[in-house]
């Protein structure tokens, strides 16, 4: 079975390019003008995201990853009492109108701060808080709670005890309104300390099994926890609802991408990287640097194939060429099919 769509993350850089870009606000800026800034920047960021989603109707896209940036400083702040609320609630909603009636699939992915099972109930009140703010967006463009619209978190800390952690977790959660129960999702960890497909598979269990996961193809690569990418992504498939197309994130490594452009630049000069790399100073210390890059890093570009092994799936491209990363991958993807035919 296919690939249903394919997305990408939070910013176009094409448009960015031409100066159509999302606008955020310092916190001393935000301290100082409140609600006035936070209006601007609210509608001006919409304005925006309308430009995105119109570019990716043109070119065939039909998912796409909200950043939290749409409304700075979200959840610290009611947004139904401003004073120009109309004007947002107006954008929002013709936002969503636009998503629905052309198929294209939003989701949020809230920053990893956002931790439901820390010890600190100070950060577990401001969790909840942001995540609630994350659901009433999609309330404000017209979406009933689904997990066709999904807000996809981490579990956020194991602090020596996972078992502890997962209980408070489940604690937590509970807490939540159900509208954002019903639109929120868990992603598997690319640290073998933190929690893999299995891991959640249990939290999923203790959640009434009403809690998805989504499944990270890399981050699985990184924390298999003795099962394969196949076994891992049929446990995931199984947790999300029959009439829901499950949602999926892929990435490769940024080390092995910045390694392999070194080794073909290395080829097509007949260089011996072993012994004569260290005469071509700037590749050489390019070289060196590339040992530097974190493990779990995002490659700019992706190459594929990513295997469904029968399921249908949508998959969230978090390349750092955003769309570009997108448009090259479904390039190569035809090419192997029309090769294949």
């Amino acid at each position: 079975m296919p690939i249903r769509h394919l997305g990408y993350v939070a910013k176009n850089l094409e448009l960015e390019n031409s100066g159509i870009k999302m606008q955020t606000v310092r916190r001393a800026t935000f301290d100082l003008y409140g609600e006035d800034i936070i209006t601007e920047k609210i509608l001006h960021n919409l304005n925006v995201l309308y430009q995105i989603l119109e570019w990716n109707i043109k070119n065939d896209i039909y998912a796409f990853r909200l950043g939290s940036e749409l409304f700075p400083w979200l959840g610290n702040y009611n947004v139904k009492s401003f004073k120009r609320f109309d004007e947002i609630e107006y954008e929002c909603s013709f936002i969503g109108e636009y998503a629905r009636e052309n198929n294209i699939r939003l989701s949020f992915h809230p920053g990893p701060f956002n931790v439901l099972c820390s010890p600190d109930n100070t950060v577990v009140e401001k969790t909840i808080r942001e995540l609630e703010a994350h659901s009433e967006i999609f309330d404000l463009m017209g979406y009933e709670p689904s997990f066709n619209t999904k807000i996809n978190i981490h579990v956020g800390g194991a602090y020596g005890d996972k078992v502890g952690a997962l209980e408070k977790w489940v604690s937590n959660y509970y807490k939540l309104s159900e509208s954002l129960r019903q639109r929120l999702v868990i992603e598997n960890d690319d640290t073998t300390s933190m929690y893999s497909v299995q891991d959640l598979y249990g939290l999923h269990e203790l959640c009434n099994n009403e809690l998805p996961i989504t499944f990270d193809y890399y981050h699985h690569s990184l924390h298999q926890d003795g099962i394969s990418e196949k076994e891992a992504l049929d446990i995931v498939t199984s947790t999300w609802p029959k009439d829901i197309v499950p949602v999926t994130h892929y990435s490769e490594s940024r080390r092995e991408e910045h390694l392999k452009i070194i080794t073909d630049i290395c080829r097509k000069n007949g260089i011996d990287i072993e012994t004569e790399l260290p005469e071509w100073p700037t590749l050489y210390n390019t070289y060196l640097g590339w040992e530097m890059i974190k493990e779990n890093a995002h490659s700019d570009n992706v190459n594929g194939p990513i295997n469904t092994y029968g399921h249908t799936i949508d998959v969230m491209l978090e390349a750092k060429a955003k769309e570009q990363a997108l448009l090259k991958l479904r390039e190569k993807q035809l090419i192997l099919e029309n090769t294949n035919n």
